[in-house]
């Protein structure tokens, strides 16, 4: 179908009918599966119904078969059967009563008849080879026996009668040991088939069950179709509408084309104007290298008018390296859409003129590579402030090298007069001490106890500038459980006397300096043993909480007598204590040497405490 018909369709009536009469037919079709499905579903209930029936004859039949026949007094309804021929068919009682034996046959006709009158259904007891004439089979019935003699298995069918619809069904007669002695006279043997049960019931009630289901099922389809085609032809009909809209968009379209094209120009014209007016350098190349575009800032970066960069490659305006560099970087034009690189062009003076370009390739709609443009930066200014900056680091490197060498002097220096003030007061304490009062010794005692602090502190001074200018000395693998062993084996007198208990959950190895993190936990561990309340038992725990591939946490806590929390930001600072040293000894300096450390391993320190309850220090430390 071509563009023309398809749109004489498209405007037609059939357009609108086709689709409908499709919809309608799919719409019978679904009514039709479903309508079989639940007739065969009411003939599946009427099949139950006829098997339980059967099902109950055969037992009784069976019951009957297996106690030899069951006697009843002869009367109208009950006459002596003429074709059972075995002994003792007929009895008299001694009070006189006569009996006859009723056989499984006779019993099912006597059901039969009761079940006639009061529920319907009418059954027969039938055989190909009857002996009783009353069981010869009627045409329906005899075609059932050939299904059953074939092995087809019992047959159900609805057929219609004068008095209406019905089912009539057939279940075999299989000859059974309880049988042979009435049967076996007649050449029958067990297993073999003597004939059938015939039911004839009405259908009305079975299908009854099933009608209102048909008639919501037909009601449902008939709705279905009707708004499924409401839908369909509001559809069809905005279609039609926007088809039709189509030829009215085509014109406009072209109209707005010629717009476009009038627009196109113009932005073309503002493009240039920014590019020229741009604070940064342009610079445009084709696939041969050649100069295709520049603005007005690149001809006074270069120094160079418009004309005299047209159709020159940039390799003409750089040298020595950067002329390496720039081919290198205008090959790889095809390969690399974005780039980003620094180079030192020439200017016309000659002058040196660091730029940082970042170059893009243009590509037609072919993906063909066709050229390249640059937006060009002056970093003179930059590389001059990073090279100051450079020499500043330099400067400032050498002046804590020498502060560094002025610190181990002046602390070597000062600890020989403090290690001379501590030996004389010894050697006074312990010569002269009865030829002083007791002013005259605490005097004694005090000023050893200062000079002693004083040593402490300087110790402690030259503990955090090693550790300050140790930042790069990380480079070996540390199992951290050895070292707490050995931290526990330094404060093992400590412990000991404090009756302390120490908990060191299995630690990671990592990567670190193995002095630093023994220092670190050496002073972590040794403030939960320090700050304790009088009689206080401390209990100090090293646990690992996080680990993953790439850091591990640690946590130090106590149960000592913690502190609040508004002095976190001080109790990491240099010489900061929050108690005095008559409470407890120290210098000040033990939790800053741990923040340089573990700043040190590029990791985290913090802590959390509660007044009276203790204090949780944790440790992030790379592995």
């Amino acid at each position: 179908m071509g563009f023309i018909d398809l749109e004489r369709y498209l405007d037609s009536k059939q357009f609108r009918l086709l689709p409908l009469y499709v919809l309608l037919a799919l719409g019978l079709l679904s009514a039709g599966a479903n309508y079989w499905y639940l007739r065969d579903h009411a003939h599946n209930m009427a099949r139950y119904y006829a098997e339980g029936i059967a099902r109950l004859i055969n037992d009784a039949r069976l019951w009957n078969a297996e106690h030899g026949g069951v006697y009843v007094p002869v009367s109208e309804s009950t006459p002596p059967n003429p074709y059972l021929q075995i002994p003792n068919r007929d009895l008299v009682t001694l009070d006189g009563l006569e009996l006859t034996m009723i056989n499984p046959s006779y019993m099912t006709r006597e059901i039969a008849e009761i079940t006639r009158r009061q529920a319907g259904l009418v059954m027969h007891l039938t055989s190909a080879r009857p002996i009783n004439p009353r069981n010869r089979a009627d045409q329906w019935e005899q075609q059932a026996l050939v299904n059953l003699e074939q092995g087809r298995g019992s047959k159900l069918e609805l057929v219609a009668v004068p008095e209406g619809m019905v089912f009539r069904y057939m279940s075999p007669l299989y000859i059974q040991s309880a049988c042979l002695p009435c049967h076996q006279a007649y050449g029958y043997e067990e297993g073999d088939l003597r004939g059938g049960i015939s039911l004839v019931f009405p259908a009305a009630p079975h299908l009854a069950m099933v009608s209102s289901q048909i008639n919501r099922m037909l009601l449902g389809h008939g709705i279905a179709l009707v708004l499924i085609g409401a839908v369909t032809l509001s559809l069809l009909n905005r279609l039609q509408r926007q088809w039709q809209a189509r030829r009215r968009l085509i014109e406009e379209q072209e109209s707005i084309i010629a717009q476009r094209t009038q627009t196109l120009s113009s932005q073309k014209e503002r493009y240039y104007t920014i590019i020229n007016t741009a604070a940064e350098g342009y610079w445009e190349i084709d696939d041969q290298q050649r100069t295709a575009m520049v603005n007005e800032a690149l001809c006074a970066m270069l120094e160079y008018d418009h004309e005299e960069l047209m159709s020159r490659s940039p390799l003409d305006f750089v040298a020595g390296k950067n002329r390496e560099i720039l081919r290198e970087k205008l090959q790889e034009r095809e390969i690399s859409r974005i780039r980003a690189f620094n180079i030192t062009l020439k200017t016309k003076s000659g002058r040196d003129l660091h730029t940082r370009f970042h170059a893009t390739s243009i590509f037609n709609e072919k993906h063909q590579f066709t050229g390249s443009f640059a937006f060009i930066t002056d970093i003179t200014e930059l590389l001059e402030i990073r090279e100051s900056a450079a020499a500043y680091a330099l400067k400032l490197e050498r002046s804590n090298k020498e502060l560094d060498d002025f610190a181990r002097v002046v602390s070597h220096d000062l600890q020989e007069p403090l290690r001379t003030m501590v030996s004389l007061g010894d050697r006074l304490l312990a010569k002269h001490a009865a030829g002083l009062d007791d002013k005259g010794r605490d005097y004694l005692r005090r000023m050893q106890d200062s000079a002693s602090r004083m040593r402490q502190l300087i110790e402690d001074l030259r503990s955090y500038s090693r550790e300050a200018h140790r930042e790069n000395e990380v480079t070996a693998l540390v199992d951290l459980n050895e070292v707490l062993r050995e931290v526990i084996a330094d404060l093992e007198q400590r412990v000991r006397e404090q009756k302390a208990r120490i908990e060191i959950d299995r630690l990671p190895t990592i990567n670190a300096d193995r002095s630093q993190l023994h220092r670190l936990f050496l002073n972590l561990i040794g403030n939960s043993l320090k700050f304790q309340a009088e009689g206080n038992r401390p209990v100090v725990r090293v646990k690992l909480t996080k680990i993953d591939r790439k850091h591990a946490e640690i946590q130090v806590s106590d149960n000592g007598i913690g502190f609040e929390e508004k002095y976190l930001d001080r109790i990491f600072r240099p010489f900061h204590r929050l108690h005095g040293r008559g409470q407890y000894h120290g210098t000040g300096m033990g939790l800053a040497i741990c923040k340089k450390i573990v700043e040190n391993h590029h990791g985290e320190i913090s802590a959390r405490s509660t007044p009276g309850e203790g204090t949780t220090f944790s440790l992030t430390l790379p592995l």
